[in-house]
């Protein structure tokens, strides 16, 4: 199986994200590789 995004998160952060969820206000950084498609909006 593929995953389709990987989460990075602190033990703090996890813990909101499992309790919580993740919503789009809560994202301030999308890394992305330098070369390929620019997908990101």
């Amino acid at each position: 199986m593929t995953k389709a995004l990987a989460v990075y998160a602190g033990p703090s952060a996890l813990a909101q994200i499992k309790e919580q969820g993740l919503s789009q206000e809560q994202i301030q950084m999308m890394v992305g590789a330098s070369g390929g498609p620019k997908w990101f909006n």
